[in-house]
């Protein structure tokens, strides 16, 4: 452990004393520092829900707060074929094992804010978090957590930042920052994902979905049957497998057709 971290360590641990924790055995991070809070996304989006660091998905990202940083969770819905639909959405962070509460009532200086927000690796311009949307005084029973307000028709803060109606096909991703706890942290975030360079559905990649892409499709799903060999390019078969399953199919040509035709007929265009 490098002197930085030590001290960080030391820091830390005065810090949680003085916050009157419930306990002296703290999990620790890689880094060193006592874990002091687990964030992961909590809510009901489309066919997926979440309520606990503990039914977080192996393909999702949860945060071990242990400090002052920007943090990063991912919440993959990739598996169950994406959605169109927030019910609720969240980012929770509870407290970590020898801590009475994640929220102000035991550091009174805690300040947290929603940084960004990324859908299937896109960033959403201009993300403004709404006066109500972040709260650092949230119980859950006896336990004090805060709470990241993305979508809420349920807890009665109105927040809707982002619409009931958002797509999500395969992940949503949000950076925020904790400041307030007295010690250095440990930041989780990766390299911002590299943009699309395809869109889903758009087969010939004249940035339209139509008619025209889901024939495609289905000539190349037929040269494939008929052992003629694959035509498409790697960025034609990722915009052809609008389902997901790594096959380009039939399934995905008449997906790429009805998507065509809900938006032709001002329906809401859903992959679902």
């Amino acid at each position: 452990m490098t002197m930085k971290k030590a001290i960080s360590a030391i820091a830390a641990a005065v810090t949680l004393s003085a916050a009157a924790v419930s306990s002296l055995t703290f999990n620790v991070s890689a880094e060193g520092n006592p874990v002091l809070g687990n964030a992961c996304f909590i809510g009901m989006i489309g066919a997926n829900s979440c309520w606990s660091v503990d039914e977080v998905n192996e393909l999702s990202t949860a945060a071990e707060i242990n400090g002052d940083a920007q943090y990063e969770v991912v919440w993959d819905v990739s598996e169950l074929g994406g959605t169109d639909t927030i019910q609720f959405l969240a980012v929770s962070i509870s407290p970590a094992d020898g801590v009475d509460n994640f929220g102000s009532a035991t550091f009174p200086d805690l300040a947290v804010t929603i940084d960004e927000v990324w859908i299937d690796d896109v960033l959403v311009d201009d993300y403004t978090p709404s006066a109500d949307a972040v709260t650092t005084s949230y119980y859950e029973g006896s336990a004090g957590t805060t709470r990241l307000y993305l979508h809420d028709d349920w807890a009665g803060t109105g927040v809707a930042d982002l619409p009931s109606n958002t797509v999500i096909t395969d992940n949503i991703r949000v950076k925020f920052t904790v400041s307030g706890l007295g010690v250095e942290g440990d930041s989780n975030v990766t390299a911002d994902p590299e943009p699309a360079t395809y869109l889903l559905g758009d087969v010939d990649e004249n940035g339209v979905v139509d008619a025209i892409d889901a024939s495609h499709v289905l000539a190349e799903y037929a040269r494939v049957a008929t052992k003629q060999g694959e035509t498409f390019s790697e960025n034609q078969q990722l915009a052809a497998d609008v389902n997901g399953d790594n096959v380009i199919d039939a399934v995905d040509a008449s997906k790429i057709l009805a998507y065509y035709a809900a938006g032709a007929t001002g329906q809401t265009q859903t992959w679902n």
